[in-house]
């Protein structure tokens, strides 16, 4: 009875300090300086292969703007959609599903390439300004990826015929904050954990990666 009593006390004082610490962290982050970061949304309508050509609106990623937010609330870091244009791509490279012969990694070449002579994503950001570009599908199953040659967030709006949700776009923002992948068994909630996506509950950021994160985005914005 001693020892139960004992174990019951100790799970609420664990309990306690953890509610104690992401209070603490919260009132932490509400007294900084919140940083607002402006994105370019391009839209890309591939019209030699329209099964890569995106369906979102701009009301659908003012929606998922609005998760990822939320998502990076903890860091006092917002994103804004800055414009929202839609590029139109006539390219053989991308035609009668020649892409499909492509790895990921090739076909984000060729993205990159073909980005490129669209965007000068690098110069945008060194003025404080980032670039998604919306894609429907990668070759094979993928949800996001953060081009560090171009600085150029891809974003697929499905994986497996399924819906990619916001914490894998809110997940490659953080790639372009400078955050790299964690372990996902010593922290399978965090937002950066390495594996094949990321569940609704993986948003967690530890406070070295909020540090970091808001380093590299003043780095940016001054």
């Amino acid at each position: 009875m001693i020892k139960y009593l004992t174990f019951k006390i100790l799970l609420l004082t664990i309990t306690l300090i953890s509610g104690y610490s992401q209070n603490k962290t919260a009132t932490m982050m509400s007294d900084i300086e919140e940083i607002t970061i402006p994105v370019n949304v391009k839209k890309y309508i591939f019209i030699n292969e329209i099964s890569l050509s995106s369906s979102f609106s701009f009301t659908d990623v003012k929606n998922y703007f609005i998760k990822i937010n939320e998502i990076w609330k903890q860091a006092n870091i917002t994103f804004v959609i800055n414009s929202f244009e839609i590029t139109e791509i006539n390219d053989a490279v991308f035609a009668n599903n020649n892409y499909t012969n492509f790895s990921n990694r090739g076909f984000l070449l060729e993205l990159e390439n073909l980005s490129e002579m669209h965007i000068d994503a690098i110069s945008m950001k060194n003025q404080g300004i980032w670039t998604l570009v919306l894609i429907k599908q990668f070759p094979h199953p993928a949800g996001g990826v953060w081009s560090d040659s171009t600085e150029i967030v891809f974003f697929a709006e499905t994986k497996n015929d399924e819906k990619v949700i916001e914490n894998i776009l809110a997940h490659e923002f953080g790639h372009n904050l400078s955050l790299y992948h964690v372990n996902p068994n010593q922290y399978p909630t965090n937002l950066m954990k390495s594996g094949d996506g990321n569940p609704p509950t993986a948003e967690m950021l530890l406070e070295n990666q909020i540090n970091l994160a808001r380093q590299k985005a003043l780095f940016y914005l001054n």
